[in-house]
């Protein structure tokens, strides 16, 4: 019996009625004909079948084998990103954890608002620090600071009595400290004064200021006191806030905000502001001296501009360090905020109170209770897609990029109070808008794969290839979407496809050859991710020359991690193509077109792996 498979995969058999010499096996004349193909079909039914358990047997070994990769890749990569995995660097951990710890420190400081000062003026600068990328892993801090002082409506005519004591009892703790802890009623905020004696009367008659105006009888002489030191602390250069502190007042200006006259209320308000928005010593200072539960306390006030003052003291000390802005959360000040927002604030109160919303969202070491903050979501969903006021969504849309930055719960939470569809419009309708939308959709992608593709049916891809093709978008949204398309491409091989399909890595190869060097790192993460997807379809569509010839840019870029990276995603590239000599013949080809293996060969950076790699190439 001869068996022959032909180009369609149908199997025929051709029986000879003889065993080749003539005579009928059987002597029945036919040979035995019927009883051999029955033979032949039972033992092509049973070859079929090994074949079957043989290609499910190979499936599950290759499903196997993506995933030890995928986990070796990332314990490879959280390796690098700790300094671990190259023992050159171990010298270098200690001043590299020193620097970590000043740059934390001076990320908060950027965070806080700039004191209030006298003259009318607005200006919001945003600022970016480039940081490591990784499957599946959200690698930013955004440094953003508001300097900007807002008109002063008028003072209302008649001031509020609260039934604020105005002089308040002493509570001393273990040393004569002030003891705080949240109040319950308005006789719990008290604050600690020192004598009288420790007043310098001297000390700010440079500046024209009598301190021993604030003693007299008279609210009138005491109102001038505290805007000459007010305005004082008002300028925008080097104002003397520590000739203040130091001049013994402080613990006195803060008793006017519990007196029941809302014009010294207001200008004591003012000039703590200012004060905390100096340096983390003076802001301690203001804590210390029990300033946190009044200021919420005033946040009930009701004259508006005590209200508005109020708020913007508590953002600056929020916005100082985590202590102190989980110190605040502890005073319910999330909740107390929500509801002057939805009470119909003004305009003024709402702008001041979301940044102070959005600085309590803030933060990463440690990152606030998500259980203390989220709260706060349905109302930051509102205004991030639906406000009114553009500077109000864009510190809702600040707030929501810092609470989806979580584990996969977090964004689960994130996502059912946000419409993902409002949020990809909103990019339209402010450039101010865009990267605080852009990111908080990235961070969305960082999750499962479920929260993923809620995204991608949001329109979310077509969103990053729009962005991505128009060249008048900064380098920074740039990096920004190839950031969140390398998340996409750490997906399903559906996802991959989608992304491929809708024409962004045609883009994202062309900018891995051409963009600059923060967006090309971006780019090559997106297409190592996509090469261990581990489908043939998918790496066959990486071979491309541009692909190749950007691939070579870092083997040349002095960075370890990203040469690693290049080389790991040449490797399941060539893994899958190898076995198949047609293929491998087409990219050799097109790799003799760039200068990727002259650059391979000239990285000092692992060596070993490259080595393997041009082996595997052929080369």
């Amino acid at each position: 019996v001869d068996v022959i498979d032909d180009d369609d995969d149908d199997v025929k058999v051709v029986v000879d009625a003889d065993n080749g010499d003539g005579v009928d096996a059987d002597g029945d004349g036919d040979g035995g004909v019927e009883e051999r193909v029955k033979n032949c079909d039972e033992d092509l039914k049973a070859m079929t079948s090994s074949l079957e358990q043989l290609k499910l047997k190979f499936a599950s070994l290759r499903n196997n084998m993506f995933v030890v990769e995928m986990l070796r890749a990332r314990r490879q990569l959280k390796e690098a990103v700790s300094y671990r995995d190259n023992e050159a660097t171990s010298s270098t951990l200690a001043s590299y954890h020193q620097e970590e710890h000043l740059r934390k420190e001076e990320l908060f400081s950027r965070y806080k608002n700039r004191a209030r000062h006298a003259n009318i003026s607005s200006e919001r600068v945003e600022e970016f620090i480039n940081s490591i990328s990784d499957l599946r892993t959200k690698r930013y801090n955004v440094h953003r600071k508001l300097d900007a002082s807002k008109k002063i409506e008028g003072i209302p005519a008649n001031g509020f009595d609260a039934s604020i004591p105005s002089s308040p009892t002493k509570k001393e703790g273990k040393g004569g400290a002030f003891v705080f802890g949240k109040p319950t009623n308005v006789e719990d905020l008290q604050i600690h004064l020192p004598p009288l004696e420790g007043i310098d009367g001297d000390a700010l008659k440079v500046f024209d200021v009598n301190v021993n105006d604030l003693f007299v009888a008279d609210s009138d002489v005491q109102l001038q006191a505290i805007r000459k030191i007010r305005k004082i602390l008002s300028k925008e250069t080097s104002p003397p806030i520590q000739q203040v502190i130091d001049s013994g007042v402080t613990p006195y200006l803060i008793q006017f905000l519990l007196h029941n006259n809302a014009e010294l209320q207001f200008e004591a308000a003012w000039a703590i502001t200012n004060i905390a928005s100096g340096n983390s010593d003076q802001t301690r200072l203001l804590v210390d001296l029990g300033v946190v539960p009044i200021f919420v306390h005033l946040l009930s006030s009701e004259a508006p501009n005590v209200c508005d003052q109020s708020i913007w003291a508590l953002g600056n000390i929020v916005g100082d360090c985590p202590e102190l802005r989980d110190l605040c959360i502890r005073f319910d000040i999330i909740p107390t905020l929500v509801n002057t927002i939805r009470s119909g604030a003004s305009v003024s109160i709402m702008r001041n109170a979301v940044w102070c919303l959005s600085n309590c969202c803030r933060g990463k070491n440690p990152r606030p209770n998500f259980d203390n903050v989220k709260i706060c979501l349905p109302l930051l969903g509102e205004l991030a897609v639906y406000g009114e006021d553009k500077d109000t969504s864009c510190d809702a849309l600040w707030a929501l990029s810092y609470l989806s930055d979580g584990p996969n719960e977090q964004i689960k939470e994130v996502l059912q109070m946000v419409n993902l569809r409002g949020l990809i419009d909103v990019m339209n309708t402010s450039r101010n808008l865009l990267v605080p939308a852009l990111r908080t959709l990235g961070n969305i992608v960082t999750g499962n794969d479920v929260q993923t593709q809620a995204c991608i049916d949001a329109g979310f891809i077509e969103k990053l290839r729009e962005l991505l093709s128009d060249s008048s978008q900064s380098s920074r949204v740039h990096k920004e979407c190839c950031w969140a398309a390398s998340n996409i491409t750490a997906g399903t091989a559906q996802q991959v496809r989608t992304l491929i399909g809708s024409g962004v890595m045609e883009v994202v190869f062309n900018m891995l050859s051409n963009a600059s060097h923060d967006v090309a790192k971006e780019a090559l993460w997106t297409v190592s991710n996509a090469a261990s997807n581990g489908e043939f379809d998918i790496r066959v569509a990486l071979c491309r020359k541009d692909v190749f010839a950007g691939m070579g840019r870092f083997f040349v870029c002095n960075d370890a991690r990203l040469v690693s990276v290049a080389t790991e995603g040449l490797k399941h590239i060539f893994d899958s193509i190898s076995p198949d000599p047609v293929m491998m013949e087409k990219v050799t080809k097109i790799i003799h077109e760039t200068d990727l293996i002259e650059k391979m060969r000239e990285c000092n950076a692992d060596r070993d792996a490259i080595d393997a790699l041009l082996a595997v190439m052929g080369f």
